[in-house]
């Protein structure tokens, strides 16, 4: 396996994160778009970051994905141009951007895409971006007592175990719209908010907006297509161990200092577990 220097190797990787930008392909009319305010945690010994993120429905599929990652990548861009391509001045101004508390997530869920009853989920890693296919999940929700007002709709109670979370949600019935944040669907009105028992993620619709014939698309982009648990693995690394988890995905291994410090371990915090179902 080639080895090459640490700092070469992560100038490598930052610049081709800021030079990917992938192209539309084939699109969906937007009829809604729902805004939710989003919480989540990497890792159990790291405060919760938030997340600003959009679930766009369409005629024929939806689209979840994070608007603040967009917002983040845009300014990553402008440093990138602004500066030459500096690596420590881009990585500054990533910093600055996490020290904020929110943090754009990177992955995007399509429903009913490529076709009914079909879910496909991809994610952007650097210059790497990833993507499989699966089934529409089938939740077991069990209706429970209690219902509150949530962005100014009536929304009743749900519960439901799904790949080794718990997961609470409140579901607005006059919205006839079978979906929500995330995975999660399934319900008879859509999903406004929804918070696993252990606290570590929560999504709440702090508007619900008509759409306006926006193009709802799959980024084109040479995906490399990887097994749902293969995706799993690769967020637990991106976690524990992201110099590894590069080196998964491109074969070249950088070298290592002697006498680096090791990089502290974590307990890594996954929204679904495939070993748990």
């Amino acid at each position: 396996m080639k080895r090459i220097c640490v700092t070469h190797y992560l100038s490598l990787l930052f610049l081709a994160l800021c030079s990917h930008v992938p192209s539309a392909a084939q699109s969906d009319t937007a009829v809604m778009r729902i805004i939710y305010d989003a919480k989540f945690k990497t890792c159990v010994e790291s405060p919760a970051m938030k997340d600003e993120m959009e679930l766009i429905i369409g005629n024929k599929w939806s689209k979840f994905y994070s608007s603040a990652n967009i917002q983040q990548q845009h300014v990553l861009d402008s440093v990138v141009q602004a500066t030459g391509g500096q690596l420590q001045q881009a990585l500054a101004a990533s910093a600055r951007m996490n020290g904020s508390g929110i943090l754009g997530q990177k992955y995007v869920v399509m429903k009913n895409y490529p076709a009914d009853g079909k879910l496909t989920y991809t994610m952007s890693l650097h210059s790497f971006a990833l993507r499989y296919e699966e089934d529409m999940p089938a939740f077991d929700w069990q209706l429970a007592d209690g219902d509150t007002i949530i962005a100014e709709y009536h929304c009743n109670k749900a519960r439901a175990k799904f790949r080794g979370q718990t997961w609470t949600v409140w579901y607005a019935p006059d919205i006839a719209v079978s979906d929500g944040p995330w995975k999660l669907c399934g319900l008879p009105g859509l999903i406004m908010k929804a918070e696993t028992d252990n606290g570590y993620f929560s999504f709440i619709c702090t508007a619900v907006r008509k759409g306006k014939g926006e193009s709802i698309t799959i980024e084109k982009a040479k995906y490399k297509s990887v097994e749902p648990k293969e995706m799993q693995k690769i967020n637990e690394m991106e976690i524990t161990d992201p110099v590894e988890m590069m080196t998964r995905l491109t074969g070249i291994a950088p070298s290592v200092s002697k006498g680096k410090t090791k990089q502290k371990k974590v307990t890594p915090v996954l929204i679904e577990d495939y070993d748990c179902e």
